[in-house]
């Protein structure tokens, strides 16, 4: 379980990356291997994120 409530996901177009947004005000950066995710990094927005996208 997360400890924040997320409001919209993105998975990168190469399947690497797993973009989170949340009800925190931060967009959350995943690694995904396999069935495993590792933070990537936090980046702190003014508000909650409502929607995350990758671009190709």
């Amino acid at each position: 379980p997360l400890p924040y409530e997320a409001t919209s996901i993105a998975i990168s177009p190469q399947g690497t990356q797993l973009a989170v947004g949340g009800k925190d005000n931060k967009t959350h950066i995943f690694n995904v291997d396999g069935t495993a995710l590792t933070v990537l990094r936090e980046i702190e927005q003014r508000d909650s994120v409502t929607r995350v996208a990758y671009s190709p």
